[in-house]
């Protein structure tokens, strides 16, 4: 599973100030804004850290946490639905459950809330497999797979 996550980001990070490899899906769009508010949103001005959505609603006891997971498993659909490899949605399916499961817990929940960005780690995860291997393959009843060649939109 980590050579898979390296080899993402390494694809990514090669890319660097260039063009994306392909043009951008608008799930993963809304994905982005997810996670940028999830994780990112606010910044304290006094230590200049971001801070989102996540550990604001960490404040509500057990119930916050569980409303912040359940915006968190859009990222994960959002790999489901572009079909990402399975070892991906894995991944991010851990760390929105290492989010949830230490949120839980009182005073340290929330302060590691503050510090674990699950959400962002998920979309750059969720971006680089896309970038890598696009939609993946669709797979019928009959067990053949075929490929949804009007997923991606055509920019020109």
């Amino acid at each position: 599973m980590a050579a898979l996550e390296k080899d993402c980001y390494t694809a990514i990070m090669a890319n660097k100030n260039k063009q994306p490899l392909r043009p951008s899906h608008p799930s993963v769009e809304r994905a982005r804004k997810i996670s940028s508010l999830m994780d990112a949103a606010f910044t304290i001005p006094i230590i200049r850290k971001k801070i989102g959505l996540d550990p604001l609603l960490g404040l509500l006891p057990v119930g916050g946490d569980v409303i912040s997971a359940m915006i968190a498993a859009y990222l994960l659909w959002v790999a489901f639905e572009l079909r990402l490899p399975k070892p991906v949605i894995a991944r991010m399916g851990l760390n929105i459950a290492i989010d949830l499961l230490v949120g839980c817990i009182p005073v340290v929940g929330d302060i590691a809330d503050a510090m674990w960005k699950s959400n962002q780690m998920n979309f750059k995860l969720l971006e680089a497999a896309y970038q890598k291997h696009g939609i993946g393959p669709k797979y019928e009843k009959d067990g053949l797979p075929t490929i949804d060649v009007m997923a991606e939109p055509v920019r020109g």
